[in-house]
């Protein structure tokens, strides 16, 4: 118990139609006990930093047709940063022998929080207006310990977030095609 943890990690958005969200991640938790434990972590999209994160979608629209705004993202939302508070369980623990005779400890983690997030356009336009949200968030892990100090984590965070995809909130026109009409 009473142990530290600092943490990097890179995050990939999935299921994003348009643009795909990378976001490297510093973290830190402190375990009050070996099972239980208080964290926060603090993820930075690059996306939102000016880094091309289109998907093979948002591509292959910009070659239907180059004349659309910054490759077509200028009603589309990024999520910019999430900073998540966060409480972690370890309900199931346990060691393993390998190789040579050395023992490998794993666990396994529960994770519940909150996110507070900000995000902004993804292009280069103003139809999307920058917000801010806070959204709950679950997730499972798995750890090895290489030794005292070190482990590998595998971890997967679902944050419920509610977000404009590719609306214009300001009521203009996006540009989009109604649906009856017909696209060459």
């Amino acid at each position: 118990g009473k142990r530290h943890e600092l943490t990097t990690s890179l995050g990939v958005s999935m299921n994003d139609a348009f643009v795909r969200g990378w976001a490297p991640t510093v973290g830190y938790a402190y375990y009050l006990t070996n099972w239980f434990g208080i964290g926060a972590d603090i993820h930075a999209n690059l996306c939102a930093f000016g880094v091309d994160c289109r998907t093979a979608l948002a591509e292959r629209i910009q070659d239907v047709d180059p004349n659309l705004r910054s490759g077509g993202l200028d009603d589309v939302s990024v999520l910019s940063t999430l900073v998540t508070p966060y409480a972690t369980l370890v309900p199931i623990s346990g060691k393993v022998g390998v190789v040579g005779g050395h023992i490998l400890h794993w666990d396994m983690n529960l994770f519940v929080g909150g996110a507070l997030v900000l995000s902004d356009n993804a292009g280069e336009g103003d139809a999307i207006e920058a917000t801010s949200t806070l959204a709950p968030m679950i997730g499972l892990g798995q750890r090895f310990f290489i030794d005292e100090s070190m482990a590998i984590t595998v971890s997967l965070r679902d944050y419920i977030i509610n977000r404009a995809l590719n609306a214009s909130t300001a009521g203009e026109d996006t540009g989009a095609a109604p649906v009856s009409e017909e696209i060459d």
